[in-house]
């Protein structure tokens, strides 16, 4: 019976913590929800991407047997300095019965998806990515990587991602290019 209430009221806490934005004013602290695991993750909401979270442009071949084809791709990711956690990331694969290779991006869930998401390199004519899914690690879209994008990549100092978020800011995204040929070159 005791058992069965306090389930209960777990039950009643979790649903009203929902409509309140400080678990911890519903829950007592032999709950181990603590307020230094809350503040950890305020930084984190506020933080902004300090930039690349590797030494750049990144190429790899896989395949799934030996006897399957080889899928090669780069790909680069931006994260925050302070935490590693992933911002967004843009990776382009080639694969071996595709005519042009495909770009795909993802970037932070929360954006506006009316205004939708574009890509930029340097000071060229922005362009439009459609936005296929959005999950609860980011948005997600895709478009085929033609030869005058890889080659504004290849000669481009930086490839900006541009959205809204919820608010209707601007957010803009910059990934450095400085190693881009090189990368691509490995997997062509």
């Amino acid at each position: 019976m005791q058992k069965a209430i306090l389930r209960g009221l777990l039950f009643i806490a979790v649903a009203l913590s929902a409509r309140f934005s400080s678990a911890a004013t519903l829950f007592p602290p032999s709950l181990e929800i603590s307020q230094k695991a809350q503040a950890a993750d305020q930084p984190r909401q506020a933080a902004q991407p300090t930039g690349p979270s590797g030494p750049g442009w990144i190429s790899k071949c896989v395949s799934e047997s030996r006897k399957s084809p080889i899928e090669c791709s780069i790909e680069e990711s931006l994260a925050i300095a302070s935490s590693g956690q992933l911002v967004a990331a843009v990776a382009i694969k080639v694969q071996p019965k595709e005519d042009e290779p495909i770009m795909t991006i993802k970037v932070p869930a929360g954006l506006y998806l009316p205004e939708g998401l574009n890509l930029q390199v340097d000071n060229g004519k922005p362009q439009s990515v459609p936005l296929q899914t959005c999950d609860a690690q980011g948005c997600y879209g895709e478009i085929p990587a033609s030869s005058n994008l890889i080659a504004a990549l290849k000669t481009g100092k930086k490839l900006s991602l541009t959205f809204q978020n919820m608010a209707k800011t601007t957010v803009l995204l910059p990934f450095p290019l400085d190693n881009f040929a090189d990368a691509f070159q490995k997997i062509q």
